[in-house]
């Protein structure tokens, strides 16, 4: 059972997270992957930006980049998304040539989305080592910022689109409280394939 507050303002003390409630906390890495390319928004072809998918070149360098995911992000056991056509089909994609489960739709990752919203969605996953994250910018870079220093702003992380970062935590994620493992251009994850 998960203790009130996991997300904003928990501090990681137990007796913080709700009364009576124990809670064995452990490490979590975070993955947070920005969608493959996509192209331009384009109102004559998708008159809902929802809709928009990969590319040929996107969808290719993305799957040349995946099996990457084995290696260097192995531990995922869960995979948020975005639903817009163009996160999801990362997500899938990631799923099946980098070997990480199915992705789970998770509506904070979608544009109109907050850092603190996303946080608060993965009081679901608990047990989970390895989360990945699927979505868009900025709101990836203005999560990135405001895991590693409880604001948004501090962090001038930007995330290419096919890129990647691992985020550490000692406990549950919250603001503030993670470490930088690793930021990854698309280049560079596919070199690594």
């Amino acid at each position: 059972m998960l203790g009130e507050g996991w997300g904003e303002g928990s501090g990681g003390d137990p007796a913080a997270r709700g009364a009576g409630v124990a809670v064995d906390w452990h490490s979590v890495l975070l993955y947070l992957v920005r969608h493959a390319d996509a192209g331009d928004r384009d109102v004559h072809l998708w008159p809902d930006d929802r809709e928009r998918p990969l590319t040929p070149k996107g969808r290719q360098r993305l799957e040349e980049a995946a099996p990457a995911l084995r290696r260097i992000a192995a531990d995922v056991d869960v995979v948020l998304s975005s639903n817009l056509v163009r996160a999801w089909q990362t997500a899938q994609i990631a799923s099946k040539k980098g070997g990480w489960p199915a992705p789970v739709e998770c509506s904070a990752l979608e544009p109109a989305g907050t850092s603190v919203e996303v946080v608060n969605a993965l009081s679901p996953y608990l047990n989970s080592t390895g989360i990945a994250l699927v979505g868009h910018e900025p709101n990836l870079s203005l999560l990135a910022s405001h895991l590693v220093t409880n604001n948004e702003m501090v962090t001038p992380f930007q995330f290419a689109k096919g890129g990647m970062a691992c985020i550490a935590f000692g406990e549950a994620p919250r603001a503030g409280a993670g470490r930088l493992r690793w930021f990854l251009s698309p280049k560079l994850a596919r070199a690594l394939a």
